[in-house]
């Protein structure tokens, strides 16, 4: 029987076993430190919260201007049994934290960051997400990613160019598609009567084994949910899950 245990007192849940262009967006990345921050989250959990809002302060954070960072929600559905299925959750999401604990032997909780595949802690705690930037921030990366989208369409797969510099034996390239800027209102379960808001969450992830150049097709959005949504890609090792380049290219406003 699976047991789960919510430790509030640390402030984390524990789960124990449109115009803007025309035609297309490009994007590239230098060979520049960054740090690319997974956050496993779930509204269905009331340790939650103060993570989102961690995250989605970065950008004012004054100790952190001038630095590259990418940040991507990613919403378990291992809560929803709590009275509220999480609308940004999915099961792929879950498992992608499973296989970070086979390498990492962090735990399987929420809120849970990774930073760069290799430095993970409590989402909320601020001091150790500095931390942990710094950390990222000491390595420059060997590789770069270029990015060009043209303008999808409604419920058409997305099909995004790439090129890598510098492509590594052993790596996978990941595509988290957000959207940006999510209001919920959460009615039942342990933040229940809440109105959380996400500066974004992950819609879909994708996985490919990538060539030097190529183009990659994404699962399709619904663009008549307006919206602004981007599309972040990192190239990550199979074995240690270190990421090794990272872009963010945006879909502009729909």
């Amino acid at each position: 029987m699976k047991k789960f245990v919510v430790l509030i007192s640390t402030g984390i849940c524990f789960f124990v076993l449109a115009n803007a262009f025309i035609s297309t967006k490009k994007a590239e990345s230098g060979l520049k430190p960054f740090a690319l921050i997974e956050l496993f989250t779930s509204e269905s959990c009331s340790s939650c919260p103060p993570a989102d809002k961690l995250m989605n302060d970065i950008t004012d954070d004054s100790n952190l201007e001038g630095k590259t960072i990418f940040v991507v929600p990613l919403h378990v559905d291992y809560w929803n049994h709590l009275q509220w299925e999480d609308p940004n959750s999915s099961k792929k999401f879950t498992d992608r934290q499973y296989a970070y604990d086979e390498v990492l032997k962090d735990g399987i909780y929420t809120p849970q960051a990774v930073i760069n595949g290799m430095y993970p802690f409590v989402g909320s705690d601020k001091a150790k997400l500095h931390e942990n930037i710094k950390k990222a921030m000491r390595s420059m990366p060997l590789s770069g990613i270029s990015l060009l989208c043209p303008k999808p369409q409604t419920n058409e797969n997305i099909k995004i160019s790439y090129k890598i510099s510098n492509l590594p034996a052993n790596a996978v390239l990941n595509f988290a598609v957000l959207k940006h800027n999510i209001i919920s209102h959460v009615l039942h379960g342990e933040n229940e009567g809440k109105e959380l808001r996400h500066a974004s969450a992950t819609i879909s992830f994708t996985t490919i084994d990538p060539y030097n150049e190529g183009v990659a097709l994404l699962p399709a959005v619904n663009f008549n949910n307006k919206g602004k949504y981007s599309i972040i890609a990192f190239l990550q090792d199979k074995t240690t899950m270190k990421a090794l380049a990272a872009e963010e290219i945006e879909l502009s406003d729909f």
